[in-house]
């Protein structure tokens, strides 16, 4: 009688991975073992020698966005899911204007999934300096170009933005959630008697859509 060979697949994980969902490379630094590591966009980067089990300061580095390095730091705990990183700079942000938040999203299966991401980049298609900011919020961010602007809510439970062309008045609330759909938002300018007519898109990042959108802002009417 033949003798059944026993059949075993092995297979060999790194107990903890960062992924970069960031349109710009990140540096991960975890001062407690001396390591650091740069991930390129859309990269990861698996780390073998940490133990989970305790507390770790991980430090997050984006060398160059708007023009500037950013840092910030978040506590990798056992039971930590999610957590919202204010990027802090030394570099002049022209008021206030520059502003970066980070979304740390741990998922934990095989591996310990730790997600660098944004939910929103806000690219700014018109050719028009703008200004958005959440509507509850008096944080302004700068969409002066078609740089991939990174946004983030911060603790807000009103989900809907403002935007601004030139010197208008803030436009009427509107929603980055609507996927697939595209909407007019309306700037006035009384002052100068104009009306700023911009199409908004949203749609979801390929590399990521379970975390990230990408709203698109676009001229109303194109010359061409």
């Amino acid at each position: 009688a033949s003798r059944s060979i026993p059949n075993y697949l092995i297979r060999l994980l790194p107990p903890l991975a960062v992924h970069n969902r960031l349109p710009y490379a990140v540096e991960v630094k975890i001062p407690s073992i001396k390591y650091d590591v740069r991930i390129e966009a859309g990269e990861k980067a698996n780390i073998y020698f940490l133990n989970l089990l305790k507390m770790h300061k991980i430090v997050v580095e984006v060398p160059a966005y708007l023009g500037i390095p950013w840092m910030g730091s978040f506590s990798l705990s056992p039971d930590l899911e999610e957590k919202i990183v204010a990027m802090a700079t030394e570099h002049d942000t022209e008021g206030g204007n520059k502003q970066l938040g980070l979304n740390i999203r741990v998922e934990r299966s095989e591996t310990c999934d730790v997600m660098v991401h944004a939910p929103y980049w806000i690219i700014n298609k018109t050719g028009l300096p703008l200004q958005i900011r959440a509507s509850l919020s008096d944080v302004v961010y700068e969409a002066q170009s078609e740089e991939p602007l990174l946004f983030c809510y911060r603790k807000q439970r009103r989900r809907c933005v403002r935007l601004r062309a030139y010197h208008s008045s803030w436009s009427s609330a509107f929603s980055l959630d609507t996927i697939g759909c595209s909407g007019l938002v309306v700037c006035r300018d009384r002052e100068r008697k104009r009306r700023y007519r911009i199409l908004l898109t949203v749609s979801l990042a390929c590399s990521s859509p379970h975390l990230t959108r990408i709203v698109t802002l676009l001229p109303n009417f194109l010359v061409t």
